[in-house]
């Protein structure tokens, strides 16, 4: 884990569509900070699906053909708030499928050593035909299959609530040869309507089975997450599952319909503690001489980030990742090189407030990198519900990419001065009424010497 600052972000008003970054203090990305509050006007976003209102399931995509229908739905899940949704009828099929596992911080599957591993999912039917809906993953390397058939899990005919599924045997990978690709597909060719739900693989042995990423299929495009246990099933769901939701949700918004939700427990689940959970975006591809600004809108309720503990593992964070490439297996995988984080100093109960950060690669390490993503996390014990909406990554403008380091002390900012034979204006230190300057004009027989502030309405 990477390092925590103390020092703090600080919420900005918002001016319609214009932000503001208001002066305080530099975090350990660098908040930027002046004497005064300085608008700007964002650019471009690079981030993908910043409002979180493309809504397709991060990671998987869908097909249909004929009377039936493959849906992101929230009209049943096992766990979070969404699952995949495949409604059959004779002379359809419909499809979902997650073409490629093998990415962000998992480099193969298995992750590390080889254990044994048990593949699944959970589902729950209704009406469903015998044969009809089939969950299989499947394995490669160098793009040559490593098993002669997929990992096959029927989805039992008839109508029952969730039900733990998975293969009969556990799955030994050959020696020496993980799968560096990986896909997972969820497909029914019958009547009947199936929903699928919190993948997993379970390991048995030594070594790491690696991460499905968006698993619990609840976060959309764009975005990833990290909670305990993500990859695992959750078995004995919802007793104990750390994190009560983290999902795409339309029970808030700041622009739009939807935000990402997390809501963790207000007591510890049976056998196991609170967990931190973590809201990620995709890695994103930036130039590492330039500054940049990251923001995110922010409303909560009842949630007891406990800032006067001044305890880490009462408050809600930024880590910004800085990476070699951006991920994938033919990047290199995650290529994370450092991390820093910032305190955002939220509230039990406020409405949606703006949370701006500065984020610039450490000087001498520009060599080192090419991309960046961005962590949401809430640590260990929080409580209550947050909402995020509307996350921005975009270059910064360049009155405040300007002097970051406050090590440019020509003159005080909005002020210019001139002088004319011997006189002499100062930024002086020698005297001050308040603070730590004062401006200074030393007259000389035909000279002059004059500080001007152009314009007085300002920001």
């Amino acid at each position: 884990m990477t390092a925590v600052s103390r020092l703090t972000l600080v919420p900005a008003a918002a001016l319609g569509r214009r932000w503001r970054l208001k002066a305080a203090m530099l975090g350990a990305c660098g908040l930027l900070a002046t004497a005064a509050t300085v608008q700007a006007q964002p650019g471009v976003n690079l981030l993908t699906n910043p409002g979180f209102e493309d809504f397709t399931p991060s990671y998987w995509t869908r097909s249909q053909t004929g009377p039936a229908s493959a849906t992101w739905a929230n009209d049943e899940h096992h766990s979070g708030g969404y699952s995949l949704k495949l409604a059959g009828a004779a002379g359809g099929t419909a499809t979902w499928q997650n073409p490629q596992f093998v990415r962000n911080w998992t480099p193969s599957v298995p992750g590390a050593g080889n254990p044994l591993i048990i593949f699944g999912a959970w589902a729950k039917t209704s009406g469903l035909a015998a044969n009809a809906a089939i969950i299989e993953y499947d394995f490669y390397r160098g793009g040559v299959r490593l098993f002669p058939t997929p990992v096959s899990i029927p989805v039992p005919a008839g109508t029952a609530d969730w039900t733990e599924l998975k293969f009969d045997t556990p799955v030994e990978f050959p020696a020496g040869q993980p799968a560096d690709s990986a896909t997972i597909t969820v497909r029914t060719t019958g009547t009947g309507t199936v929903w699928v739900d919190d993948f997993f693989m379970r390991g048995q042995g030594d070594g790491w089975t690696g991460d499905i990423h968006n698993a619990e299929v609840d976060v959309p495009t764009g975005y990833f997450y990290y909670q305990n246990g993500m990859s695992s099933g959750f078995a004995s769901y919802p007793n104990m599952k750390p994190v009560t939701n983290l999902s795409i949700t339309s029970q808030a918004a700041h622009t739009g319909t939807h935000s990402v939700m997390i809501e963790e427990d207000n007591s510890y689940k049976t056998g196991t503690e609170r967990d931190e959970p973590v809201l990620i975006t995709n890695t994103t591809r930036i130039d590492p001489t330039k500054t940049y600004i990251a923001s995110v809108w922010i409303k909560t309720e009842g949630f007891l980030a406990d800032s006067a503990r001044r305890d880490d593992d009462y408050k809600l964070f930024y880590t910004i990742t800085y990476h070699s490439d951006v991920s994938g297996p033919s990047h290199g995988g995650w290529n994370e090189q450092y991390g820093t984080d910032d305190w955002i100093p939220v509230k039990a109960n406020q409405d949606w407030t703006l949370y701006p950060i500065r984020v610039a690669v450490e000087p001498g390490r520009q060599s080192q990198i090419k991309a960046v993503s961005i962590r949401y996390r809430l640590r260990h014990e929080t409580v209550g519900k947050i909402f995020f909406d509307d996350v921005y990554l975009g270059e910064a403008p360049p009155s405040l990419a300007t002097n970051g380091g406050f090590e440019t002390v020509g003159g005080p900012n909005y002020w210019t001065s001139s002088s004319t034979g011997g006189g002499v204006a100062e930024w002086a230190t020698d005297q001050k009424l308040s603070g730590l300057r004062s401006l200074k004009v030393t007259g000389a027989a035909g000279g002059s010497a004059t500080w001007f502030n152009k314009q007085l309405i300002q920001d």
